[in-house]
């Protein structure tokens, strides 16, 4: 492959946070925000995340995580609709723990977010049954693409709203 830079399959833990209100498309408002848990070792990318998740609309971050076990405790016992994962974390990898999330929380889905850039990275989080793939390196723009398509809330990428950053 050549430069992969998003893949999206179609179709200490911070308390839980109430979510914000749905998004309004064609007039219309969609339902409550998608409940998101970020999980990252790095807590300046984290924080990053959370800001940046906030002010998008669909999305209310409801948890952080900075390893892999405190993701799939956190995960399990509040159910987020997506999980935003970092591949490499202190204790196992994010695609681990997609797989454990697969097995105790089959609703849950995951996004792995990385600085890994092959086909065989790529081959592992599908197989551990992750929804989205996307390279740090990709920006914001492919991140809400990725994480709308794992929710399942737009049929295309151009569908979701650019707001002005």
């Amino acid at each position: 492959m050549a430069c992969i830079r998003t893949w999206v399959l179609s179709s200490p833990a911070a308390p839980c946070r109430p979510p914000k209100c749905g998004r309004r498309l064609n007039g219309v408002v969609s339902g409550p925000a998608a409940t998101i848990l970020v999980v990252d070792d790095h807590e300046v990318v984290r924080s990053g995340l959370v800001a940046e998740i906030d002010r998008e609309e669909g999305f209310s971050v409801a948890g952080v995580a900075g390893n892999g076990a405190d993701a799939f405790e956190w995960a399990v016992k509040h159910r987020p609709d997506l999980v935003l994962m970092d591949w490499r974390l202190p204790d196992k990898t994010g695609v681990d723990v997609c797989r454990e999330l697969r097995e105790a929380a089959p609703d849950v889905r995951v996004v792995i977010l990385t600085t890994y850039i092959n086909e065989e990275t790529v081959r592992q989080a599908l197989a551990a049954g992750a929804r989205g793939y996307v390279t740090k390196s990709a920006g914001l723009d492919a991140l809400f693409d990725a994480m709308y398509a794992a929710r399942g809330a737009h049929a295309a990428a151009t569908e979701r709203p650019r707001p002005s950053r």
